[in-house]
């Protein structure tokens, strides 16, 4: 029947979306979001990719086959999202490549396609071009090689350099980076400590723009203090950053509650991460896991398994499968393989 070839071919199309990011790093449906909206040209029609339209589609809730120009959108954030990580977006396939599967999976539901007639869309679908010549998928992704640092690599579009590898993640307080940065321990405030302990250089630097005025500094303080138990304290910075015209914050100082408090920090890991700033994402992203925040424990598992640290990563992520994250357990699984290797291997 017509109804059954087009649904089997949106399930088909919705599996390639699906496969398509987990080849680009996995991105979160925030930071495709957030991706889109740096890349699109309203002028030209291209949207935005909205979490909750694009959970559906990937997930084959939608009984349409989406729009072109959200299929467009959605290969070009995961290209950004690939080259965020310093590998090859050229290996996801390019748009003209995209158009041409979904052009043919278009045909495929059209009410003139039947089973059985031998169309350009059946050969498309099955792996063949309209001449009938097999026309290969985007080659897989390449996995990072071991001990490479995201950290390595600038943000989208902007060629800042990011933290150096070396340098990341939580040096004690003592390190010479430390000691350079923000002087001896013994020659700081309790303040400064403290956070340094709890947040890492991120936490150091944001107490001193905080401690200068700055509310967008007093707010992710603010969030990071309410995730870790703290929200007296958390609750000061956060009226600071209100009082500043920070709306996140207002919203914040309303709901003392560590759920929205982990959204909050997930949210600025997410914004961390794309700008190419793996040390802060990575504190932000822990916090929120420790809130019991699924995404934020997978992302923090991604981040150190590209880092090469399998034995880290592996923690994150059972927190983010214990949490139901539908991705978590395949990415533990080939944690488990490459720390099962290292053992295997003499040193």
């Amino acid at each position: 029947m017509n109804s059954d070839r087009a649904a089997m071919a949106c399930q088909s199309f919705a599996e390639r979306l699906r496969r398509l990011r987990q080849e680009a790093g996995q991105p979160s449906l925030y930071m495709l979001r957030r991706l889109s909206e740096r890349l699109a040209v309203p002028a030209n029609g291209q949207p935005v990719l909205t979490e909750s339209t694009t959970h559906d589609i990937l997930a084959g809730k939608r009984r349409k086959l989406p729009s072109w120009a959200w299929v467009a959108a959605y290969v070009r954030a995961c290209h950004a999202a690939r080259e965020q990580t310093g590998l090859d977006p050229v290996a996801l396939g390019s748009v003209e490549h995209w158009h041409q599967i979904w052009a043919a999976a278009y045909d495929a539901c059209q009410p003139g396609a039947h089973a059985g007639r031998d169309d350009p869309a059946d050969r498309h679908l099955a792996g063949r071009d309209p001449a009938g010549t097999p026309l290969a998928d985007p080659p897989p992704a390449s996995p990072p090689p071991p001990g490479r640092d995201l950290a390595s690599t600038g943000s989208v579009g902007t060629g800042r350099a990011s933290p150096d590898p070396e340098n990341w993640p939580h040096l004690g307080d003592g390190s010479p980076e430390y000691v350079s940065e923000f002087g001896p321990a013994a020659q700081r405030t309790e303040t400064l400590n403290r956070y340094l302990r709890s947040f890492g250089r991120p936490g150091g630097r944001l107490l001193a723009r905080a401690e200068g005025g700055d509310p967008a500094a007093a707010y992710p303080l603010g969030v990071l203090l309410a995730c870790c138990g703290r929200p007296h304290e958390g609750l000061a910075w956060l009226e600071q950053a209100a009082r500043g015209g920070i709306g996140d914050a207002a919203r914040l100082c309303s709901r003392h509650d560590r759920d929205a408090a982990a959204d909050a920090a997930y949210r600025l890991g997410a914004d961390s991460e794309m700008a190419g700033d793996m040390e802060a994402a990575l504190v932000y992203y822990e916090h929120a896991a420790n809130c019991d925040h699924a995404e934020a424990a997978y992302r923090a598992g991604v981040i150190l398994t590209n880092a090469g640290d399998p034995w880290t990563a592996g923690y994150w992520l059972g927190k983010a499968a214990s949490r139901g994250h539908p991705d978590a357990d395949q990415h533990l699984d080939d944690i488990y393989d490459q720390v099962r290797g290292d053992m295997n291997t003499p040193p």
